[in-house]
């Protein structure tokens, strides 16, 4: 997927400030970046929650904290500071001496720890799964906090006099272990690793408790901001307007009586919350508050009536399924949901999550055929599996042995400057075979629905020159390269180049569609592509409206990861069109991309709105099925359905 490169994009942004006056500030350690590539994307993850929380803050970098800007906050927050410059260091010591709080994240540069009371520690291996969440204490009278984390690595923390562990790691099985994951002293709190993301409610509850402790008026900005947002559920306006639209959609979905009581039970909830705060208890009207927005968010959600015949879909990222839980448990939990397909990722440019004659064996579940386990549940279940294939694209445990094999025959993709990148040079036959095999041995060993591409291009502009492409560019074209590559990148040669690239990736999405249909008649051939068509050609090579034309695809599922609820219905209307109603439009949905799962129905009600034949949320992980699954399983799924495709052949083979 697009994943890696969403998250680049996401860190290099500057954060937005909130409209209210900033009183906590989120330290972003630019000088520490080369160290831990991910200072930018934490940072962003605190600003996210602060902005979830409606607590008004600011991001500093290593020159404002050196020139003073500290001063005033009440609290520093330091996502992950790898490294402090002599300066900033300095400022932090004057912050925390005129009685400025800290919460600080996994790395303890000088004077951090002398600050919040921690010794030297070592690191705590998490690869066993024992680092799957935290569960905090913070207040004696207060519930205890679980935020789960899905840690691979984290500090091992030796606490001194004075500095209390109020935090502990739990396992997969959710059991506590004796290992600190939290402390706490008189100048703030340490967590011993970044907070990852994987888990914002509970990323919200655990931050929200810590900055109450350190900040009470914290409690009282929460719940007033919560006040204010009580109804916006799903792109609506306020109660009104949300209560209109819960009942109409309930008439229609024959619902009315429930949704009617669950709307009640939500003012009731919001009554009770004024009068907590009536009293000053603005941590427990907080908390009431936030039950009435979830109350609120249910109830519209049962208001939605399902849609038969639609493709309700997932993507699921890793190839042992849903952390935590068994192919078995997740299969079950998406045919609850009422979805009816999923597309698992099983195998990459360099490896496979099962027994291949074709790719070597990744170490994710090793010993098990992942793609059979996950088959068998889901034909218990009822639930369609598209095979997801990452082509081209050496995944991070690509063997080093490998990857210097591939590049010694020639096989790997070079820029302009030489440098060889981690994907396979499209133009290389060899390559083109393997993948080729690759997706053909799924169709022939397993019974699967169908097969589905992804990295189905190139890197970027960037890829590829490498010298067998200016031999087997030159050959096609019967065409003379003086000056490589410069005449195929911005010279006279530039066009033809680019069309080179583009029937490079589309003759193996020609050869995999006809191969396949003729191995097992009736599966499906899907992509998942760039939505922007036009753009896409030229620059990753991806011809997708051409493939979806000449009948190579069943389905396209363009990924469309937005926010904004017009923009993507903007981008579903331009995909529907250049599908041309030649292959169904599945829109992604990038459900675990910032998206809260009120918002996420909103989408699929967009989709629909669009006559897409479906949908794919990304990413079937813990977040989305407890989050986002039983809230569409209210109403927009409840009842379930299938999809058929009908079936067209391939109208050409040939490249254009």
């Amino acid at each position: 997927m697009k994943l890696q490169c969403l998250i680049l994009l996401l860190a290099a942004q500057a954060p937005p400030a909130t409209a209210a006056a900033p009183e906590v500030a989120v330290y972003r350690n630019d000088a520490g970046a080369s160290e831990e590539g991910g200072v930018g994307r934490y940072a962003r993850l605190m600003v996210d929650s602060l902005e979830r929380l409606g607590l008004g803050h600011e991001v500093l970098d290593d020159k404002a904290v050196a020139a003073g800007r500290l001063a005033g906050e009440k609290v520093a927050i330091l996502p992950l500071n790898p490294v402090l410059p002599a300066p900033a260091a300095e400022q932090i010591r004057k912050f925390v001496a005129a009685g400025g709080k800290l919460l600080v994240c996994y790395r303890l540069p000088a004077p951090l720890g002398e600050l919040l009371g921690l010794g030297p520690g070592g690191a705590i291996d998490g690869r066993d799964g024992r680092l799957d969440a935290i569960s905090f204490q913070g207040r004696e009278d207060r519930p205890k906090v679980r935020a789960r984390q899905h840690s691979w690595i984290a500090r091992r923390i030796l606490p001194a006099k004075g500095t209390k562990v109020v935090g502990h790691w739990l396992d997969q099985a959710g059991r506590r272990s004796d290992l600190p994951a939290v402390t706490r002293n008189e100048n703030g709190y340490f967590v011993g690793h970044v907070l990852t993301g994987h888990d914002p409610g509970g990323q919200d509850r655990l931050l929200l408790e810590m900055l109450g402790q350190l900040w009470p008026e914290a409690w009282k900005k929460v719940y007033q901001h919560r006040l204010g947002r009580i109804s916006k559920v799903a792109g609506l306006g306020g109660v009104k307007e949300l209560t209109a639209a819960a009942l109409a959609g309930a008439e229609k979905a024959g619902r009315t009586e429930r949704v009617a009581r669950m709307l009640s039970a939500a003012d009731a909830l919001v009554a009770d919350a004024k009068a907590i705060a009536e009293y000053g208890d603005f941590v427990q009207a907080s908390e009431t508050i936030a039950e009435a927005h979830h109350a609120y968010r249910r109830a519209f959600a049962a208001s939605v009536a399902s849609r038969p015949g639609e493709f309700r879909g997932v993507w699921c990222h890793s190839p042992t399924g849903v952390r935590g839980m068994s192919w078995e448990e997740a299969l079950e939990a998406l045919s609850s949901a009422g979805f009816n397909a999923i597309l698992p990722n099983m195998c990459w440019g360099s490896g496979a999550a099962y027994p291949s004659e074709v790719l070597p064996r990744v170490s994710a579940g090793a010993g098990r055929d992942l793609l059979a386990e996950c088959l068998a549940a889901a034909k218990k279940h009822g639930i369609a599996v598209h095979v997801w294939r990452v082509n081209w694209r050496l995944w991070g445990d690509c063997p080093e042995a490998l990857r210097r094999q591939l590049e010694k025959a020639g096989r790997l993709q070079r820029d302009a400057k030489g440098k060889t990148l981690p994907w396979l040079c499209p133009s290389h036959p060899e390559n083109q075979k393997l993948e080729l095999d690759s997706m053909l041995e799924i169709v022939r060993r397993y019974d699967v629905a169908g097969i589905h591409f992804d990295y189905i291009r190139y890197p970027g502009p960037q890829g590829c020159y490498c010298p067998g492409c200016r031999r087997r560019f030159e050959e096609r074209y019967d065409v003379r390269v003086k000056d490589w590559p410069a005449e195929v990148r911005t010279g006279p040669l530039r066009w033809k180049y680019l069309q080179f690239r583009r029937d490079n990736i589309t003759s193996l999405v020609a050869a995999v569609a006809e191969r396949a249909r003729q191995i097992r008649p009736g599966v499906l051939i899907s992509a998942a592509v760039f939505w922007r068509w036009p753009g896409a050609r030229d620059d990753v090579g991806q011809d997708w409206k051409l493939w979806v034309e000449r009948g190579y695809l069943d389905f396209v599922c363009p990924m469309q990861y937005v926010t904004d609820h017009a923009e993507f219905a903007r981008r579903t209307r331009l995909t529907r069109a250049w599908a041309a109603g030649r292959a169904a439009v599945m829109p992604g949905i990038g459900a675990t991309l910032g998206l809260a799962p009120d918002a996420a129905l909103r989408q699929v009600l967009i989709a629909r709105e669009q006559k897409a034949a479906g949908f794919v949320l990304f990413n079937y992980d813990r977040s989305l099925a407890e989050r986002h699954l039983p809230l569409l399983g209210l109403g927009a799924t409840a009842e379930k359905t299938t999809w058929e495709r009908p079936r067209r052949g391939i109208i050409s083979t040939r490249p254009r």
